[in-house]
């Protein structure tokens, strides 16, 4: 096993796929075969026709391996995703460096802050790089076709891959020395079809992409390294901005934590802190808010600490902390942390209705009925979109959860009737609330504000009220 490992190796440094392998391995085995085998088929066939057949199957196998080689991409089956390099050389020797030293790098690079478990590097041989370069360019033309797009997405499936690096790298005497020339373009492929988001992810490449490098010959280590490092960052900045666009807000967030590393660990890369940082600051907000949907409060909670560590605020830390004490039963405590975060909310409304469940939880329902007429009164910035997704999400989880906290029902129906004015879907919700609710005296406000709204309701779809 060992032995046929080592003889792996060593066929592929030997780059099968060259014209010149091809030429020089038919070359060796006519030789090989009419030295050696071919005399001892004939003494034992007594005839040259089953050398001539045998040595026409051998060169055929040859040449079929070698076009197989040359001409057909390798097909990737992993878990992980990757970055493919499809850079020309004009030599064997620039090919062998660019592979070893280029590619190595960047695989370095990805072990080095833990994210090889997720991302590989695959190295296309100059030829496939050709190929790999026109459907690219053949997709990248305005004037594209459909196949022009099947080609590509079919390459990146074979491929496993997320992002490619492609191009030519030249050597050039200039001024007496030996000096390398990259001319190198990248593509991202991500699945968001909103044309602001992908703007802005091509805005993003073009000012952090180094299209066009070059290096001395003589100082090609700190070349290679330095490059490789920017292709690096590039890359997995990318391939964070395409995972942050297809909402994988958790994943998108161990990149940026990864990429802060880099930063700190890499002299030159500083400018780039502010830019990580917001889009840290973005993916742990929107981690918390899909962790709260999905009923992870706790995780939602400590996403949202994340957050005000990085962003001190009074008000949305005093939002978490009411959040907190909820889960640990302490409402006296959570109100405590809702009067404080009004204080400081600049019209911002989410904590009213944090303060309506907690108030509904006491058994307040005075209070809670105050508070619900101003949820009602008031209109703020994203309320639809975030605040009240996120609050209905909640109670959905807590009827889940907790189904005897019948109040539930009753903030769901009267958020759908009231804020998303869908009357027919509010219905149920606030029809079981007021049938449950006649087993429990305490809550004798709370249900008649509800038959209100159900008698509202078959007003609107002309029923006549119960009697």
């Amino acid at each position: 096993m060992d032995l046929f490992n080592i003889l792996k190796i060593n066929f592929r440094d030997f780059a099968i796929y060259r014209v010149k392998t091809l030429i020089f391995l038919t070359i060796g085995i006519s030789f090989i075969f009419l030295t050696f085998l071919n005399p001892l088929l004939n003494d034992l066939f007594q005839t040259n026709v089953i050398g001539i057949i045998t040595w026409g199957v051998l060169e055929l196998i040859i040449i079929v391996y070698w076009y197989y080689v040359r001409t057909i991409f390798p097909k990737v089956r992993s878990k992980k995703k990757n970055i493919v390099i499809a850079i020309t050389s004009e030599d064997d020797e620039s090919e062998k460096r660019l592979k070893k030293d280029f590619s190595t790098r960047i695989k370095k690079q990805l072990k080095i802050y833990g994210l090889s478990d997720q991302y590989d590097i695959v190295v296309l041989h100059d030829y496939l790089s050709i190929k790999a370069k026109k459907i690219i360019d053949s997709y990248s033309d305005k004037n594209r076709d459909k196949q022009s797009i099947k080609e590509l997405f079919d390459l990146s499936y074979r491929l496993n891959a997320s992002f490619f690096v492609y191009g030519d790298m030249m050597k050039r005497n200039s001024s007496g020395n030996e000096t390398y020339f990259l001319d190198i373009e990248a593509l991202i492929l991500h699945s968001n079809s909103n044309p602001d988001v992908s703007k802005a992810i091509m805005n993003d490449f073009n000012n952090l992409w180094k299209r066009e490098i070059t290096f001395l010959e003589e100082d090609e280590l700190n070349g290679f390294r330095d490059n490789a490092e920017n292709v690096f960052f590039t890359a997995t900045y990318m391939i964070g901005l395409a995972t942050f666009s297809y909402n994988s807000y958790e994943k998108a967030l161990n990149i940026w934590n990864k990429l802060e590393r880099f930063i700190r660990e890499n002299k030159g890369m500083e400018k780039h802190a502010p830019r990580i940082n917001q889009l840290k600051l973005a993916s742990l907000v929107l981690a918390a808010r899909f962790c709260h949907i999905n009923g992870e409060i706790e995780k939602s909670i400590e996403y949202r600490r994340q957050h005000l560590e990085i962003s001190p605020n009074v008000y949305n830390n005093h939002l978490n902390e009411s959040i907190r004490c909820v889960i640990q039963k302490k409402y006296d405590l959570a109100l405590k942390h809702i009067e404080k975060a009004s204080e400081f909310s600049e019209g911002e409304g989410t904590w009213r209705y944090n303060k309506l469940y907690i108030l509904l939880r006491k058994k307040e329902n005075k209070k809670a009925l105050e508070v619900l007429d101003e949820i009602l009164a008031n209109k703020y910035k994203l309320e639809i979109e975030d605040t009240l997704e996120q609050v209905m999400a909640y109670n959905y989880n807590q009827l889940i959860v907790e189904p005897e906290f019948i109040q539930a029902h009753f903030i769901l129906g009267v958020l759908i009737f009231k804020k998303m004015n869908k009357p027919i879907l509010a219905y149920d919700d606030l029809n079981y609330f007021v049938e449950r609710a006649k087993e429990d005296e305490s809550l004798i406000l709370i249900r008649e504000r509800a038959q209100n709204y159900l008698e509202e309701i078959d007003k609107i779809i002309n029923v006549e009220p119960k009697q």
